[in-house]
């Protein structure tokens, strides 16, 4: 978007994913080498839509176009979102990032590491 570039989106758009940003994930990690947990979900435990995902990056670039949807990939995940219980008790860990700023600091990362 950030290049003007179009966009493709494969299916309605509607499909679910849980978010996360990425120093959120550094954090959880960091967590664990202090208390072992074994498996662990890391994730925001809210979904949101990929075109909602669209939208937000398109309002903070100033994309002026709509994306090209696509078919769907075949066995795509419709939905999907952590449950991040354990991360939560045993790590006592949890997302600090709100979507909308993980957003911004990403757009934000790429505009200047030419990407």
């Amino acid at each position: 978007m950030l290049r003007g570039k179009d966009i493709k989106i494969f299916g309605n758009g509607n499909q679910l994913r849980d978010y996360i940003y990425v120093e959120d994930v550094v954090s959880a990690c960091i967590s664990a080498l202090d208390t072992p947990c074994g498996v662990c979900n890391i994730g925001t435990g809210e979904s949101r839509s990929v075109n909602e995902l669209f939208k937000m990056i398109k309002d903070k670039t100033g994309y002026d176009s709509n994306p090209i949807y696509e078919p769907a990939r075949s066995g795509e995940l419709q939905a999907s979102r952590m449950n991040v219980q354990k991360a939560a008790s045993v790590l006592g860990w949890k997302a600090q990032t709100s979507f909308e700023s993980g957003i911004g600091k990403t757009i934000e990362w790429f505009k200047n590491n030419d990407f």
